[in-house]
């Protein structure tokens, strides 16, 4: 649900989403969406990007919902212009979901967010929630200082019936 705030501002706010693919392009000067405390940013219908054309602020206490197929398959959020992310010991709550559960994928980075400029990215406590049951680790947040954010250390570990076939050949191949 995106709304007028102001002029040339869009704001999500609590109990609402911001979700799906494409670009939200603003009028041209001081433009911006935010996603309020309590509100949740959404990339795609199920895996998507979703482009900002400029700047994005994120407050302390919204959500950012995620999901993953691969390391090359994954959501991500786009910021032509400033990304600004809470600071002061703020959190900022990443809900993460494998799409496709029996995939093994290794240890990898995997793009959150690119962006134009960062603002408050430093004291950003990342509450990462893993949905599911095909996890392995725990995956942490970090930026590499040249445009992207990313989330790091997933490990995904293939569903049960999947490891049992994976036996079952091991044990064939040993005959």
């Amino acid at each position: 649900s995106l709304e007028p705030f102001v002029a040339n501002v869009y704001a999500i706010s609590n109990n609402a989403a911001l979700q799906g693919t494409g670009t939200i392009t603003t009028p041209a000067g001081d433009t911006s969406t935010s996603i309020a405390s309590g509100g949740t940013l959404i990339p795609g219908n199920s895996i998507g990007t979703l482009t900002i054309s400029n700047d994005l602020s994120i407050a302390n206490g919204a959500s950012y919902d995620y999901e993953i197929s691969s390391s090359t398959v994954h959501d991500l959020v786009a910021v032509g212009g400033e990304l600004t992310l809470p600071g002061d010991g703020s959190t900022v709550t990443l809900n993460l979901s494998l799409v496709e559960p029996k995939k093994t994928l290794s240890p990898t980075n995997v793009e959150l967010f690119t962006y134009g400029t960062l603002i408050g990215y430093t004291d950003v406590d990342w509450d990462i929630n893993l949905i599911g049951d095909y996890w392995l680790g725990t995956p942490t947040v970090f930026n590499d200082e040249s445009g992207t954010i990313y989330l790091n250390g997933i490990t995904f570990i293939p569903e049960p019936a999947s490891i049992a076939l994976l036996g079952m050949g091991a044990l064939a191949l040993m005959r």
